[in-house]
C-alpha cells in the first residue's frame, strides 16, 4: 500500500511539473513625479491644446516633457485652470510578450504602436496616465507647473537606443500550488498510516 502512494505521489508531481507553465510577470520601470521632475526638458510649452495618450479630448494649458532614459519620458501637463494635472508615464518597452502587453492595459496602461504621432521614436509604447497637483508644489515651470504631453504641437527628440527594462520573475499558478499541496497531504497521510 505505501509503494503505491509513493508511486501515486511522483507520478502526480511530474505530471505537474512537466504541465505547468511559469508565468512571467513584467514590471514597468518607475517614474519620478511631475511634483518634482526629473531628467533632461526635451520640450516645453507654456500654454496651447495638448492631447493626453489613450483620451479623445483635447486639454488646453502647459506642458512639459522630460526624457529620463532611453526608454523613459515623462510628460506633465498642467491645465489653464485648476491644479490637477495629468502625468503621462512613457514607456518605450522592449522584450514584453503580447500577453504581457495585455495585462498592462488591462491595468490601466495605454497601448501606443507607434510613438512618432507623438513626436516620440517609432517603437511601441505603454503609456500611463496619473494625477497630480500642479500648482500647490514646487517642481514645475515658472507657471507653476511640471506640465506636459507628448503630442503638443512641437517635437519630443529622438531618445536613442532601447533598453530592456522589464524585469522577469517566473511565478507559480494556482494549478501548481493546489497539486504540491496535494502530493503533500497524501505524504503526509501515507505518513500516519504506517
Amino acid at each position: 500500500m505505501m509503494h503505491k502512494l509513493i508511486l501515486i505521489a511522483t507520478a502526480m508531481i511530474l505530471l505537474t511539473m512537466t504541465s505547468v507553465k511559469p508565468v512571467s510577470a513584467a514590471t514597468a520601470p518607475n517614474f519620478p513625479s511631475c511634483e518634482n521632475p526629473s531628467g533632461t526638458v526635451i520640450a516645453q510649452y507654456d500654454s496651447g491644446t495638448h492631447g493626453i495618450p489613450g483620451r479623445t479630448q483635447t486639454y488646453t494649458g502647459s506642458d512639459s516633457v522630460y526624457q529620463i532614459s532611453d526608454t523613459q519620458v515623462l510628460q506633465c501637463f498642467c491645465p489653464e485652470e485648476g491644479s490637477e494635472g495629468i502625468q503621462s508615464n512613457w514607456w518605450k518597452y522592449q522584450g514584453l510578450t503580447e500577453d504581457e502587453v495585455k495585462i498592462f492595459t488591462r491595468t490601466g496602461w495605454t497601448f501606443i504602436i507607434d510613438g512618432t504621432a507623438w513626436g516620440l521614436d517609432r517603437a511601441p509604447y505603454l503609456v500611463q496616465n496619473k494625477s497630480y497637483t500642479c500648482r500647490s508644489t514646487g517642481g514645475g515651470t515658472s507657471s507653476g507647473t511640471g506640465g506636459g504631453t507628448a503630442g503638443s504641437s512641437g517635437t519630443v527628440g529622438s531618445s536613442g537606443q532601447v533598453l530592456g527594462v522589464s524585469s522577469l520573475a517566473d511565478t507559480g499558478d494556482s494549478l501548481a500550488i493546489f497539486s504540491l499541496f496535494g502530493v503533500g497531504a497524501l505524504a503526509l497521510f501515507a505518513a500516519r498510516k504506517n
